[in-house]
């Protein structure tokens, strides 16, 4: 018996094929036709979307790296400088090295502006005692009375800083009342004791002229940050950002515990912008480089090709469309005179079928006459 059901299947799927019209078959292939237009247009550019966001990481991610590098001299060129002071500052006799002073302040004055010439990072180079008594400052001869004991990157070479360089927070000056943060240097006596401080106030304007010369467009910020999160200097500047920290970012908790730099996509929240992100700790120093980029920017060109892509397909779905009505409605219409004939037909057999009880014969008028057979 199951031959027998096996063989009818393909019967009643042939039977169904069959009694599809011809309009129903083309609306039915528009259909089929459209939503695959419609899915193959939106996978590719939802692939173009992620190809631009990649790019835009890569392109993040390298920028980055270069602009790290160019941090990293500058402030490599700042340490260099500190170091070469509290070489100076050691060679001096044991009463020197204990008040910070050479035997001529005015030509220590001079040695003091003579060193950064030509870096622009630095503002100010000065050096304190082991009070925190201002002995040099390269802004002013004789130096102001200033007391800084009471300024943190002080008081951390004083109770011990085992680092060689160390970044301070943002500030703002005593001397001239601009805002700026100082790196520093310990150094001793010639018996090993702490002797002071030399230090150099650095230019947050010059970070600030480095990072607006790379144009990465509307929304997007380049910061120098501490690694603890403190911010140092963020183009575009906006005051209220310098100071605060960043350390519970996602930067910090996702990328720096685990890697020396990395690059995410991070989701603003409601009022904030979606960004591409890099993140990049500078070696041999305590500061991060984050450079971001607005998710709008990087997809600007992807958002032309939509327009492009899209309405191309669009049009080409519509007139693909049209086409597809047009002929579904000449089926239509064929079908209609195809039902019309049918029935005309049938009209015709079930005449004849009931003449066939007639016995028709032709008078001499010529016209039939017709009477029952029985």
């Amino acid at each position: 018996m199951s031959p027998p059901l096996a063989s009818t299947a393909p019967q009643r799927w042939r039977q169904r094929i069959a009694q599809i019209r011809p309009s129903q078959a083309v609306a039915g292939f528009g259909a089929v036709l459209a939503a695959a237009i419609i899915a193959f247009t939106s996978f590719t550019l939802w692939y173009l979307r992620e190809e631009a966001l990649d790019d835009a990481e890569r392109q993040v991610g390298k920028l980055n790296l270069v602009l790290a590098e160019q941090t990293l001299r500058a402030v490599e060129a700042v340490d260099v400088l500190l170091q070469a002071t509290v070489d100076k500052l050691r060679g001096l006799d044991s009463q020197a090295a204990s008040d910070g002073r050479w035997e001529s302040p005015e030509a220590f004055h001079e040695m003091l502006k003579a060193q950064f010439t030509g870096m622009p990072q630095i503002r100010a180079v000065f050096v304190a005692d082991h009070a925190g008594h201002l002995l040099h400052d390269s802004r002013q001869l004789p130096p102001p009375r200033l007391d800084i004991s009471d300024r943190k990157y002080f008081a951390v070479h004083r109770d011990g800083y085992s680092g060689s360089l160390y970044i301070g927070e943002p500030v703002m000056g005593r001397i001239d009342g601009l805002a700026g943060f100082q790196v520093s240097r310990r150094y001793d006596d010639p018996f090993g004791s702490f002797a002071g401080v030399v230090g150099a106030t650095l230019e947050p304007g010059y970070f600030l002229d480095l990072y607006k010369s790379i144009e990465l467009g509307p929304g997007s910020t380049i910061t120098l940050i501490r690694r603890d999160g403190v911010v140092l200097a963020r183009h575009p500047h906006v005051q209220e950002y310098v100071g605060r920290s960043l350390a519970g970012s996602t930067g910090f908790t996702r990328v720096l515990p685990y890697s020396e730099h990395g690059t995410f996509r991070q989701t603003g929240t409601p009022g904030q912008v979606n960004r591409i992100c890099s993140l990049r700790a500078l070696s041999r120093y305590p500061l991060v480089l984050y450079v971001s980029m607005a998710e709008s920017v990087a997809l600007a060109h992807w958002r032309r090709q939509t327009v492009i892509f899209g309405g191309s397909a669009l049009a080409g779905l519509a007139t693909l469309l049209a086409l597809l009505a047009l002929l579904s409605r000449t089926f239509v219409r064929q079908e209609q005179l195809t039902g019309q004939l049918a029935a005309s037909e049938q009209r015709f057999r079930d005449v004849v079928e009931s003449a066939s009880d007639w016995m028709w014969e032709m008078g001499p008028d010529l016209k039939f006459t017709g009477s029952p057979t029985g």
